[in-house]
């Protein structure tokens, strides 16, 4: 689904930025990107849901 590869796409990127600003990633680093992640997934999906209902409406 969009919301897995979404939140999938967050957590690389987080995860490749805190890798290369030189940080150790340790389990709380991936926690934190991990929740990170989710929460984005989670608004990008609700925007997609709503912009599909809103382009419905408009028909």
């Amino acid at each position: 689904s969009n919301t897995f590869l979404a939140t999938l796409i967050f957590f690389s990127v987080f995860t490749l930025l805190t890798y290369l600003s030189g940080e150790k990633i340790d389990t709380i680093t991936i926690i934190i990107n991990s929740i990170g992640s989710l929460i984005f997934g989670g608004c990008i999906y609700s925007l997609n849901k709503y912009n599909q209902k809103k382009i419905e409406n408009e028909e």
